[in-house]
């Protein structure tokens, strides 16, 4: 956006600028993973690890994050093939099943 105009404006940004933007939630979120599955009971733990652990969402595109996690969380991370729908499949099922639907939030219409 121009500050000046007020419209909006078309930039370049550079892949240092979005990593060093984003660096430090990652590796909280990182950490958090990792500390997670130190308190994780071992039988669960072994199962989490032996699977991996699945990025879904369009943030598991951002080149380089697979590597990173796995680098500190210690175990495989994959990329669902479907990344981007997850979100909607995932409200699709507690929507449509009913005793899920509780924990989803639908708009009724007021009488």
């Amino acid at each position: 956006m121009n500050t000046l105009t007020g419209r909006p404006r078309e930039a370049v940004i550079s892949q240092a600028l979005v990593s060093e933007a984003v660096e430090g939630r990652i590796r909280a979120l990182a950490l958090e993973i990792r500390t997670f599955l130190d308190r994780t009971p071992p039988q669960i733990r072994k199962a989490v690890i032996g699977e991996g652990i699945y990025l879904t969402g369009g943030t598991a595109r951002i080149p380089g994050l697979k590597r990173y996690l796995e680098d500190i969380v210690g175990c495989e991370v994959r990329i669902s093939p479907y990344y981007e729908m997850c979100t909607i499949n995932g409200l699709k099922e507690l929507i449509g099943d009913r005793t899920l639907h509780k924990w989803a939030y639908t708009i009724r219409n007021k009488k």
